[in-house]
């Protein structure tokens, strides 16, 4: 069940970010043109797909500059995803 708690935590982070950009009346394609990260990354960190991301520096990179670019603290965040990725296989 611990891991399924961290899979809602990821996805309830991820929306997080989400209901930000939207807040601030921005499309993927507006954080696209501004960050450079891939639509299809973005997706991922707003459904708390993490697994979909590349692997450990550039994800946490991602991450971190998304949260920036909204003014969200990044650091909830990437500390899920740094217990979580410690649970996947390389």
């Amino acid at each position: 069940m611990g891991a399924e708690r961290d899979n809602e935590d990821l996805k309830t982070l991820g929306s997080g970010l989400k209901t930000a950009r939207e807040s601030k009346g921005l499309s993927l394609n507006d954080v696209h043109d501004k960050t450079r990260i891939s639509i299809a990354v973005l997706g991922a960190i707003e459904n708390g797909r993490f697994d979909q991301l590349p692997p450990g520096p550039y994800a946490r990179n991602f991450i971190r500059s998304y949260a920036d670019f909204l003014g969200v603290d990044s650091q909830p965040i990437l500390e899920h995803f740094k217990r979580e990725s410690g649970r996947v296989a390389p």
